[in-house]
């Protein structure tokens, strides 16, 4: 296979709401090897994790610069952020105030909707769990994440497709 599809798995792996699970279904679906797959999807959640543990400060502070922008869709991109935020509050406090980090892992890894490592950032972020607890709960729940992924789509493709 082409390395264009290789460059694909690792931009899936880092873009929000696809990450490592949907890069890994794509790679195995055309037909890459799954253990690298799975290998690259996870190598890059890990470096998105310490990414987003240093940068998602910065990453809030700029959108909600965006709050009094003159520009319409500056505006817009913060109020579907702000509406986004209350959301995972709402979603998230249950894993986090009963069970800390545990909960944050569990949160990202839950190959779901509305959760992964972007989220995972934001939730860790909006509950002022510090850095190295922040790295350990993205970086666990993602591979984790990824993992759950991997067996399903590799049991699809050899089991009931052969």
């Amino acid at each position: 296979m082409s390395s264009f599809h290789w460059l694909l798995v690792l931009l899936f792996s880092i873009t929000p709401t696809v990450e490592g699970r949907y890069a890994i279904i794509y790679g195995i679906g055309i037909g890459l090897d799954p253990k690298h797959v799975f290998i690259v999807a996870s190598i890059t959640i890990v470096l998105l994790a310490i990414a987003l543990g240093a940068l998602i400060h910065y990453i809030d502070s700029l959108i909600i610069g965006f709050k009094d922008s003159r520009y319409e869709l500056f505006r817009a991109v913060y109020r579907f952020y702000d509406r986004y935020l209350l959301r995972i509050r709402r979603k998230a406090r249950p894993y986090i105030e009963k069970y800390g980090l545990i909960g944050l892992i569990v949160f990202v890894a839950a190959p779901l909707p509305g959760t992964g490592v972007w989220t995972g950032a934001l939730v860790s972020y909006v509950f002022g769990i510090d850095r190295r607890r922040t790295l350990l709960g993205l970086s666990l729940g993602g591979v984790l994440s990824n993992l759950i992924v991997f067996i399903l789509a590799f049991f699809f493709k050899v089991v009931l497709w052969g």
